[in-house]
C-alpha cells in the first residue's frame, strides 16, 4: 500500500483537470488547422485561457449559490447571510477581522455591514 501525501491528494485532481483541459485545447487546435486550415496561434489560445478562468470560476460560483438557494428554499430554510464587502475577494472584510481579532478581545469580531456585533463563545 502506497501512502501518498496531502497535497498529492489535494493537488492530482486538479492537475487531471488542467491536464484534460490542456489535451482537449490541443487537440481541437490541431484539428482545426488540420482539416480545416484554420491556424490558431498560441497567443490567441493562451489569451482565451485567460480570459476563461476567471469566467469559469465565476459561473461555477454563481451556479452554487443559486444550488443552495434552490436547496434551502426546497427545505423551507433560509441562506446564512454573507458579509460582502468592497474589495475583490472580500479583501476588506478580512483585515478588519484580523485586526480586530488581533487588537480586541479573544472571541470577540466586530463584524462590518449589518451584522454590527458577535460574541462567540465557547462551552466546555
Amino acid at each position: 500500500m502506497t501512502l501518498l501525501t496531502p497535497g498529492v491528494i489535494f493537488l492530482g485532481p486538479a492537475l487531471g483537470r488542467l491536464l484534460f483541459a490542456c489535451f482537449i485545447i490541443a487537440v481541437v487546435r490541431f484539428i482545426l488547422d488540420d482539416h480545416f486550415g484554420i491556424f490558431i496561434r498560441k497567443r490567441v489560445v493562451v489569451g482565451a485561457i485567460v480570459l476563461a478562468i476567471p469566467i469559469i470560476t465565476t459561473v461555477r460560483v454563481v451556479w452554487a449559490q443559486i444550488k443552495k438557494r434552490r436547496r434551502a428554499a426546497a427545505l423551507g430554510a433560509q441562506v446564512v447571510p454573507m458579509v460582502s464587502g468592497k474589495w475583490l475577494g472580500n479583501l476588506d472584510v478580512l483585515i478588519q477581522l484580523v485586526n480586530n481579532f488581533r487588537y480586541g478581545y479573544p472571541g470577540e469580531l466586530k463584524w462590518p455591514g449589518p451584522y454590527s456585533y458577535y460574541r462567540f463563545t465557547a462551552h466546555n
